[in-house]
């Protein structure tokens, strides 16, 4: 009996082409200006739909011929709570997730190897290590560190956003205008979380540099 060749699959990579910290990597950015954009672009929209969202609700309320909403203070009180836990939950949750990544950094590499055992960019020269370039590649441990950043930021986005949805919710069925605001402090807390260049420089520096407690 003959046996048949063994066809490939053609939608995966063969394993002896990445290893596997490289191959959780695949989907990531490779410099700082692409994760910028990415975090960037995920929280503007979120802030957009919970813009036009609250928009629409507002428009609905002011075009009723009679108020119609329901004045228990019981919306209030869940809508706040909402906002307060997932401001908590904001300055805590993220924090962690960002020391687990700083620790695991640490632990492969330090602002005085990365360079030489890590593959940086040959351009990149020592003494800004810790100052990188918006185009210049990071070596897969500052992109694995990057990517965990890059989490546990949309962690603290989804937290606030639902917090948003919920007070926008409750805003159209009471029309009580405080749960308004708690929507806008909600956008400006994503807003206010927006990646930037300069924020992530700050994380790696922090990161590699062992005198570091704080993050």
């Amino acid at each position: 009996m003959r046996d048949h060749p063994v066809v490939p699959n053609p939608f995966s990579a063969p394993q002896s082409e990445l290893s596997p910290p490289e191959a959780d990597l695949a989907n990531a950015p490779t410099n700082l200006i692409g994760f910028v954009r990415t975090g960037q672009m995920i929280a503007s929209s979120l802030v957009f739909g919970l813009t036009i969202i609250a928009s629409v609700f507002v428009y609905l309320i002011l075009s009723r011929d009679q108020p119609r909403g329901d004045d228990e203070p019981v919306y209030l009180l869940i809508g706040g709570g909402a906002l307060g836990m997932s401001l908590i939950s904001t300055l805590f949750v993220p924090r962690i997730l960002r020391a687990k990544a700083r620790d695991q950094l640490r632990a492969v590499a330090s602002g005085a190897d990365i360079h030489a055992e890590f593959g940086a960019a040959p351009q990149q020269p020592p003494s800004n290590l810790l100052n990188w370039e918006q185009q210049t590649t990071l070596p897969p441990p500052l992109r694995k560190f990057m990517a965990d950043q890059q989490t546990a930021g949309l962690i603290g986005h989804a937290l606030l956003e639902g917090a948003g949805m919920i007070n926008a919710i409750f805003f159209l069925i009471s029309e009580n205008w405080i749960l308004l605001v708690f929507v806008a402090v909600a956008i400006l807390g994503i807003l206010l979380q927006m990646p930037t260049v300069n924020k992530l420089r700050s994380r790696i520096r922090t990161a590699l540099d062992p005198t570091a407690t704080s993050f």
